[in-house]
């Protein structure tokens, strides 16, 4: 190994340990409104709150941090949760007290160290509408969910998700993209949900200020367990083709003999010189 090869590898090893005690990084701390409908997947969750929600980057196990947001005498600890379509490491809490929307402290917490961050004020803090009539229609995987929008007259509404949650936990598979505010539907693609799986989806409005969230609601669907039209195994066919030959076959050999010329009948069966 050449010397220069030799003081590469030690930079690097040397800023690996140095990522590797590193105290935890905050990223992204977002506060803003949250309206739940009424749900399956999420049955704890129903009205109104203020949602509380970073992500964290540490080297350690999620039970090896914790993030704790405080509001002078108010200490609030934060719950992990993490997800195909979320970071690795994620927290929040969810306040019932919708009067707090005042700026929090945030305290992360893990086994190198402990990192402070904070969330800033809702400036503009209003608990958007649910969405109306909501279908879903389609039983195989790629399905459309509808719905009604709300009267949006004195609302600021950037934008409309769609996810996918199965059901029975509560995990979130897929996001779409962000979608235009007058969008009433949407169809999922071959590929996001899989057969014989129970859903519910999501439908969020949304309200940025900049990239952060300030305020959202959530609508949920009717569930749907995806489902395909039976097809029938080789065998199942076999007998089908089987049974159709023998009902052509004998619809052949009763058929009513033809008049012949003369006024006498010709058998339909075959012809004189071959019969016995």
């Amino acid at each position: 190994m050449s010397a220069g090869a030799r003081v590469l590898g030690a930079v690097l090893a040397a800023s690996a340990a140095g990522m590797a005690t590193a105290q935890p990084a905050i990223q992204a701390p977002a506060f803003y409104t949250d309206r739940w409908g009424p749900s399956v997947a999420f049955p704890t969750l129903n009205g109104d709150y203020l949602h509380l929600f970073a992500t964290v980057l540490s080297p350690d196990q999620p039970n090896q941090v914790t993030a704790v947001a405080t509001q002078g005498a108010i200490v609030r600890n934060m719950a992990f949760f993490s997800g195909p379509i979320f970071a690795e490491k994620n927290f929040e809490s969810y306040l019932t007290n919708t009067s707090l929307t005042g700026p929090w402290n945030l305290t992360v917490t893990d086994t190198h160290g402990s990192t402070n961050g904070s969330f800033a004020a809702i400036a503009d803090p209003e608990f958007l509408p649910l969405m109306q009539n909501v279908q879903v229609s389609g039983a195989g995987t790629t399905p459309t969910v509808s719905w009604t929008l709300p009267n949006l007259s004195g609302f600021d509404v950037d934008a409309i998700r769609v996810r996918a949650v199965i059901a029975g936990t509560g995990v979130q598979i897929f996001q779409s993209a962000l979608l235009p505010t007058t969008t009433s539907s949407f169809s999922f693609q071959s590929g996001v949900l899989a057969l014989g799986e129970t859903y519910e989806f999501r439908i969020l409005l949304e309200d940025f200020v900049g990239q952060m969230e300030e305020n959202r609601s959530n609508t949920f669907s009717p569930l749907l367990t995806t489902t395909v039209a039976a097809v029938p195994e080789p065998e199942s066919w076999a007998l089908l083709l089987g049974g159709l030959a023998l009902f052509a076959v004998r619809r052949g050999a009763t058929r009513p003999a033809k008049p012949r010329a003369d006024g006498r009948t010709a058998s339909a069966e075959m012809p004189r010189s071959r019969r016995r």
